[in-house]
């Protein structure tokens, strides 16, 4: 995707087409320039598009060929006056309404409901709302058939033949068009359902309401499997809203039995989600930190597209990734819908089975938030919600209040709260918006519970930070941040937000962040080398957070840096967000080997590897990223097994760099404490005077029996305590010689290893193995 930005995207790319469009849905969103820019504002605000030109769903634009009679100018004055306002969404509106009739009257129900939901599902609520209302009749005749197919289709919850298909499927994505639109046409749809239920009975409507929490008919129903049949439509078609209408108003009008038939199928959906998000996410965090260190040994020897290609391809030699990414969003934004669900359902006997599912969902918001661009982006949505304390945050934040999170889930979820809103910041901030600036982090007031801080509090350390990302000047971005540095000392000492580490010290990097991009010109032309560091130290330094920060910025310094001129711009401008969370966890595993803690050490270094990792591979910039894993890993003892690393998904990677398939199968291999050959070759790339890149294939084309001497020789040099390999050995000479001296060397015979990156070159010349 290019440099994008990973923790927020662009909110209009959340929720992708149905992965099962009808043919006629397959119809290309187009904007239609002169509707589009005849209006700025009013009606014309309302066309922010969530997929456009990406998602190939929604309604097209086409050209109307009219039939009208031709008017003179007099009678179009006298029948249109220019000043006459014009609706430039009316003619899409129009559309949208004939081609789910047109659904209709091809395919019936299930192929209108797809259809409906195909087609609003690239705007705004506003918009949605109009489209479904002009729909209404079709959206009626849905409901008809629906009434009279329920009660054949019936069944369990995961029954799956044609019927129940059809049935579930056609909810799920009617549930998903009205809940988009919320409103007017969410109310009506809902009385009809419940009213239904209170004269025919429930029938199928509560297995696919329940279901309509997965998307449709996805839920196998096998107890600890967590498989999902399509996850793919959990970011397209799942919503919730529809579900908790009709049980809150049969609830409501006392048939509290069929209310809470519904909401048992709603927690079954709910429990299934969480056990796939537990799963895939469990899985991608043990890939990520495999990952990391494959990016740690081998990201020296390859160009940045290598890189990028070999991050690719380790991804795509997991299924588990894109499983996850198809999960997250949907995911997210159901738990969100249900999150204050049981408060208004008591007395039913599943209330507080969904209470327990819900607290279990927050447990997983770190994971599904943080590791995929779907969930990274539904999080823009939920920090863009209303202030009320509601949704998935407002739970995490009485959890909080009440003790049930520890500190370093806390610290998890600030950071990415915190990373959010720099992400999306430094977006408007190279755009010019200050307005949008101002909005992001304005945001972060209404999370003070999430970050254990008194709303006051939170506003003080607010209000700075933002001062500091719309600063016109070096010395107001360095005032802003010694207001700031202040509001986070009076803050406290203990807990998620310790002043000196933690969460404090996350905002303080945020702080310079914001202040370099806001002031960039000024700054470049303040340090002699512009890089994230310098300016860091230089907006800094007046704060009193410059060691702090430089710390922070070490892991990343080599590849981000600022443009100098007038451009604004940091250079890979999205990546900023993950390297603050990165930074972190560097400083702080730096910080508890410091203290002799070297298990904690490793947990912050396993976080740092997993979240930088998972970045570059979305962002396609993963050498900024992932340079600063490795810093942490490559401090910290290493106790792994030493195939952990043989496998193909290792080859996958080294592949995706140009080696071949005889290369990788011997360059995979690792030492006894798991080492890899990559750090070897790097460390002799440099003394040799050679160009890393040029190296590592020049390696790969060795004859096999060749590489694999040369392999089993790197492995004989070890790295000391710093990572750092010996230069030289008074054993030099020897290396790759016979144990025996006037022995001639014989294939496969063993041979004098090498001590050292010396020792390495004179093996090569004692063996005759030609490198640049």
């Amino acid at each position: 995707m290019g440099p994008c930005m990973p923790a927020r995207l662009d909110k209009k790319l959340v929720r992708l087409a149905p992965s099962n469009p009808t043919p006629i849905a397959r119809v290309q969103l187009q904007r239609r320039p002169a509707a589009r820019d005849e209006l700025s504002t009013g009606q014309g605000s309302a066309l922010r598009r969530r997929a456009l030109a990406t998602t190939g769903a929604g309604i097209g634009a086409r050209p109307v060929a009219s039939s009208a009679p031709v008017f003179s100018v007099s009678q179009l004055q006298l029948r249109a006056p220019a000043t006459a306002p014009v609706d430039p969404v009316e003619a899409d509106v129009r559309l949208a309404a004939e081609q789910v009739e047109q659904a209709y009257a091809e395919g019936g129900a299930e192929a209108a409901a797809r259809m409906l939901n195909s087609a609003t599902i690239a705007f705004e609520p506003d918009v949605v709302a109009r489209i479904t209302e002009a729909a209404r009749p079709t959206i009626d005749r849905i409901v008809d058939d629906l009434r009279a197919t329920s009660h054949d289709a019936d069944g369990d919850q995961a029954s799956r033949d044609d019927r129940q298909l059809a049935f579930d499927t056609t909810v799920a994505n009617l549930s998903a068009a009205v809940g988009r639109g919320r409103g007017a046409m969410l109310e009506h749809v809902t009385h009809r359902i419940a009213g239904i239920v209170d004269s025919d009975g429930l029938g199928r409507f509560d297995e696919a309401l329940g279901n309509t929490v997965l998307g449709g008919p996805s839920y196998l129903g096998f107890e600890g499997t967590h498989i999902l049949t399509d996850p793919s439509a959990m970011n397209t078609t799942a919503d919730a809203t529809l579900a908790l209408g009709v049980i809150e108003q049969l609830n409501g009008s006392g048939k509290t039995g069929e209310a809470d038939d519904i909401l048992q199928n709603v927690d079954a959906s709910l429990r299934a989600v969480n056990g796939a998000a537990e799963r895939l996410s469990g899985a991608v965090n043990g890939f990520n930190a495999e990952l990391a260190q494959l990016v740690n040994d081998w990201s020296p020897l390859m160009t940045d597209a290598q890189l990028d290609d070999a991050i690719a391809a380790f991804k795509d030699s997991h299924p588990e990734y894109a499983a996850l990414e198809s999960l997250a969003g949907g995911a997210l934004r159901v738990q969100n819908q249900l999150a204050d669900a049981p408060a208004g359902l008591a007395g039913l006997g599943h209330a507080d089975d969904l209470a327990d599912s819900i607290e279990r969902a927050t447990d997983l918001f770190p994971d599904l938030a943080g590791l995929t661009e779907s969930g990274q982006a539904e999080l823009a949505e939920l920090l863009e919600g209303g202030d009320d304390g509601s949704g998935l945050l407002g739970q995490i934040a009485s959890l909080a209040a009440a003790r049930k999170k520890e500190a370093g889930y806390l610290q998890k979820v600030g950071n990415l709260l915190l990373n959010n809103t720099v992400a999306t910041a430094l977006q408007a901030s190279a755009a010019g918006d200050l307005a949008a600036v101002r909005a992001a982090v304005q945001s972060l007031e209404r999370q003070a519970g999430v970050f254990g801080l008194a709303p006051d509090r939170m506003r003080d350390i607010t209000s700075n930070l933002e001062a500091a990302a719309t600063a016109s000047t070096q010395a107001a971005a360095e005032d802003a941040l010694q207001r700031m540095d202040l509001s986070i000392q009076r803050a406290g000492q203990e807990g998620a937000f310790a002043s000196t580490s933690g969460l404090g010290q996350a905002f303080r990097a945020a702080g310079v962040t914001l202040g370099a991009a806001a002031t960039v010109g000024a700054v470049a032309v303040a340090v002699d080398d512009p890089s994230f560091s310098n300016v860091v130290g230089a907006l800094a330094g007046a704060a009193g957070t410059a060691d702090g920060a430089i710390a922070l910025a070490r892991g990343v310094t080599r590849n981000f840096e600022l443009l100098k001129g007038t451009a604004g711009v940091l250079r890979n401008v999205g990546v900023a967000a993950g390297v603050i969370t990165t930074g972190m966890s560097v400083f702080n595993a730096a910080q508890a080997l410091e203290r002799g803690d070297a298990a904690q050490a490793s947990l912050f270094a396993l976080q740092a590897a997993g979240g930088v990792a998972v970045l570059a591979g979305a962002t396609g910039v993963g050498t900024v990223i992932a340079l600063g894993a490795g810093l942490a890993l490559a401090q910290l003892e290493r106790v792994r097994a030493s195939n952990r690393f043989e496998n193909e998904h290792t080859e996958a990677f080294l592949q995706a760099a140009g080696l071949s398939a005889d290369a990788t199968n011997h360059l995979r291999d690792a030492d006894d404490d798991g080492r890899s050959v990559g750090p070897v070759l790097a460390a002799l790339a440099e003394r040799m005077n050679v160009e890393p890149t040029e190296l590592l294939q020049a390696v790969g084309e060795l004859e096999p029996s060749r590489l694999s001497q040369l392999v089993e020789a790197m492995h004989a040099v070890d790295p000391n305590g710093e990572g750092e390999f010996r230069q030289t050995d008074e054993t030099d000479a020897q290396a790759g010689t016979p144990f025996q001296p006037g022995t001639p060397v014989r294939p496969g015979e063993p041979l004098r290893p090498p001590r050292s990156l010396e020792g390495i070159v004179q093996f090569l010349a004692n063996t005759g193995i030609e490198l640049p």
